[in-house]
């Protein structure tokens, strides 16, 4: 299968006109954007199939590889290693060349994964933005199979948004005294970005045991 020349106008075009209150799939939009076949490429091989799999790929070169005019800021990351490997990833995609931008939830449990386009903004603004910490911490509590099934073992927090650490680490308990019922020993750690970086890197802000 071969890639049809990817204009990344055409996905912000689509992606601007879907209806947020039904589920929409970014790589199903690109798929069709593809003549409904599969991208092909990856960071790491570029004869592999294009995919948003947080737990084996780097979402933000994925996108960036389809077109460099293409930006994601991962936003809020967790994971556990315990049975099947788990991640959950919230990012922001937008485009250098437009205003729209686009809150996703990406969902990986034993090497499948599905993701939801949540929210979508025209020039979304700086306070607006920072607060979006809000409702990822809301929909990662009841929309996502961390409380569910007592998923977490690592937490990574972005700069830039405000964090309710108290709710987060009141959740992160609830999800602890589970998971110990059956693993004692088990913790959970919360990273956050070092702050007055360029390059972004995390340091352990909490760690629950």
């Amino acid at each position: 299968m071969k890639n049809k020349k990817f204009d990344h106008s055409q996905l912000i075009e689509t992606l601007s006109n879907i209806d947020i209150n039904n589920h929409h799939s970014i790589r199903i939009i690109l798929e069709n954007l593809n003549n409904g076949e599969e991208l092909i490429g990856t960071p790491f091989d570029k004869k592999d199939t294009f995919h948003l799999d947080p737990i084996t790929n780097d979402i933000g070169m994925q996108f960036k590889m389809l077109d460099r005019n293409l930006e994601y800021e991962k936003i809020f990351e967790a994971n556990d290693e315990k049975g099947k490997d788990w991640t959950v990833e919230y990012g922001l995609l937008s485009s250098k060349k437009n205003d729209e931008s686009f809150l996703t939830c990406i969902h990986s449990i034993g090497g499948d994964y599905w993701d939801v386009i949540l929210r979508k903004f025209n020039k979304i603004h700086t306070d607006e933005k920072s607060k979006l910490s809000n409702f990822i911490l809301n929909h990662f509590e009841k929309d996502t199979y961390a409380v569910k099934y007592n998923y977490s073992e690592n937490v990574y927090l972005s700069k830039g948004y405000d964090w309710d650490l108290d709710h987060l680490y009141n959740l992160l308990n609830k999800i602890l005294k589970e998971k110990q019922k059956t693993f004692p020993k088990d913790h959970i750690a919360v990273w956050k970005h070092r702050p007055n970086q360029k390059r972004l890197t995390y340091e352990r802000i909490k760690y629950l045991s």
